[in-house]
């Protein structure tokens, strides 16, 4: 899922908000922005360290635990895998 910043959660898919809002983007979008802005998060790299679009893939840790998670589970996006990141 695309997150603010230039990254893409990996694991995810969200609705799009650049180039186009497509359906729940924008609550997806805040969603992620009230849950992680003003928060400490560690970042985790898979196997690619961008995509095509030149945004960072990342796992992204908070205190709560895995966030590329946590926002599938609470349908702000859907499970998406994109080999090679599939840890």
């Amino acid at each position: 899922c695309s997150g603010a910043g230039g990254a893409r959660l990996l694991l995810g898919d969200t609705p799009e908000v650049f180039g186009g809002v497509q359906c729940y983007g924008r609550e997806a979008s805040e969603y992620t922005r009230s849950r992680l802005l003003g928060q400490t998060a560690q970042l985790e790299k898979d196997v690619s360290n961008t995509d095509r679009f030149g945004r960072l893939l990342r796992y992204v840790w908070t205190e709560e635990g895995l966030f590329n998670e946590q926002i599938v589970r609470d349908g702000f996006a859907t499970l998406a895998t994109f080999p090679p990141d599939i840890k």
